[in-house]
């Protein structure tokens, strides 16, 4: 748990220190490398780490076997893969800095793909600590050794280098570890290889989409725009992608409890729905709205002015939040009821759509405001309303529209908040997350926003953090 901390701060810093250090056009250097090799990882992957942790968790004495087969289609697909890969890179006309940049991370894709199939036997096997610590090394080497190589004055390259050096380490370490308990045999043939190929498809669907989805707009930024501008919707995303951890959250601890009175029946499911739909939005909507007034203050404090273009491309991606929160919810719900296959054609529809509108919305906002950046923001935005839309039709009579009153105060609540917050803006942004704070606040209690039993339940996860820290203490 305590690795696991430091990483996650490391995490934090490194995504602070690092853009400061390489500028808009090293981060869009940056975006490109992450989100090519990560279509490439997902297309080549097939399903087959969902299949293997299965059939492991089955039959254990099959796990060498498994991993044989697993590696093998792996390593067979990156063939063309690779092929793909650089015609990618000849048709995008990349100068010569940024195609060093993707062989090189290229190129360690293979021990990504090998030890991805390790840590699924380690996990069919039921020793998730190995999954712990490769992912605190992993995370560790790339986070600390990015945040030290950016402050002696080195750049984009080393920190490529950088994170493929930490994909073979943990691929050694994989192997090492895998030794203690079963035997490593890589022997098998094409029968078996094509058997796990075509067995593995059918977990492969929705990691497409989902993959595809996530990276599409940053590779079409690729394509249509500068690095500048790539890097300029990089940093935004990953402040944006930071405020997702709450509806994570709330989806996991309330997954359970959704499953089980789904089994009971519709009135049953409705009654656990509509108050996870209501706290959502009701969080959410203060989120968006102090997203959108701060942005630009925000993205000046963390990165500096060379990435002010950032704060208008964060605003727009805060007109996203309350959609994307209760996508989340919305996904968890259908797989409570049993119905995850609907929400995964509503992802193959957007991942679609998305890249559709971005093709338009793109050169248009190059056009218009030279920062191609927001047109991908406000693709990202329309296609999450949709979604929104899509989803809210699925769960049709599973949400007691007595929520909507609710919803209105906060929206309410929120818009007066952010309005506020704006017109402070001159007197800079503590002044201004001062006001929001007090503002809502002082809104929410005579609206009744937030419920007696949510205010327990607060009160409930902030003691149990509070034991663990004490008991780790004591420790």
């Amino acid at each position: 748990m305590g690795g696991q901390m430091t990483t996650w701060a490391l995490a934090a810093i490194w995504t602070v220190v690092v853009p400061r250090h390489i500028g808009p056009t090293g981060m869009g250097q940056l975006v490109t490398v992450w989100a090519s090799t990560g279509i490439l990882i997902m297309a080549v992957g097939l399903g087959t780490r969902v299949l293997v942790v299965t059939e492991i968790a089955r039959n254990s004495a099959s796990v060498s076997r498994q991993v044989a087969n697993a590696v093998a289609a792996r390593l067979i697909l990156f063939i063309p893969g690779a092929a793909l890969m650089a015609l990618y890179i000849y048709g995008a006309h990349f100068d010569r800095y940024q195609v060093l940049l993707l062989v090189i991370a290229t190129a360690s894709i293979p021990f990504v793909l090998t030890n991805e199939v390790f840590v699924a036997a380690f996990q069919g096997l039921e020793r998730m600590q190995y999954l712990a610590y490769l992912d605190v090394i992993y995370k560790t080497v790339i986070t600390a050794g990015g945040i030290v190589l950016v402050l002696i004055g080195f750049h984009v390259l080393s920190l490529v280098t950088l994170g493929s050096a930490a994909g073979v380490l943990v691929f050694g370490t994989s192997i090492h570890w895998a030794r203690r308990h079963f035997d490593v045999v890589w022997r098998t043939n094409l029968h078996e290889v094509r058997h796990m190929a075509v067995a593995s498809l059918p977990f492969w669907a929705t990691t497409v989409f989902v993959t595809f989805y996530t990276w599409i707009d940053s590779v079409m930024l690729t394509l249509l725009a500068s690095p500048r501008e790539v890097g300029l919707y990089g940093v935004s995303t990953k402040l944006f992608g930071t405020l997702l951890f709450l509806p994570v959250i709330i989806g996991t601890a309330t997954l359970a409890r959704l499953t089980a009175s789904h089994v009971l029946g519709r009135d049953s499911f409705r009654r656990e729905l509509t108050p996870i739909v209501e706290s959502t939005l009701v969080v959410s909507l203060p989120i968006a709205a102090a997203t959108v007034a701060i942005a630009g203050p925000l993205v000046v404090l963390l990165y500096g002015g060379v990435f002010s273009q950032s704060g208008a491309v964060l605003s727009v991606l805060g007109l996203a939040i309350p959609a994307t929160y209760l996508n989340i919810i919305v996904n968890q719900s259908l797989i409570a009821s049993g119905r995850q296959i609907a929400w995964t054609k509503v992802i193959a529809v957007s991942a679609v759509l998305n890249p559709l509108i971005n093709l338009f919305a793109i050169p248009a906002a190059h056009a218009a405001w030279h920062n191609a950046a927001l047109g991908a923001a406000w693709s990202l935005v329309a296609t999450e309303a949709l979604m929104l839309v899509a989803g809210l039709y699925l769960l049709r009579g599973c949400i007691d529209p007595t929520a909507v009153w609710r919803v209105a105060k906060a929206a309410l609540a929120s818009l007066t908040m952010g309005l506020a917050v704006y017109l402070t803006q001159r007197y800079g942004f503590v002044a201004q997350v001062a006001v929001g704070f007090i503002w809502f606040a002082a809104l929410a209690l005579p609206l009744r926003l937030i419920k007696p039993d949510e205010l327990a339940l607060v009160r409930h996860q902030a003691g149990r953090m509070r034991s663990r820290l004490v008991k780790r203490e004591a420790n």
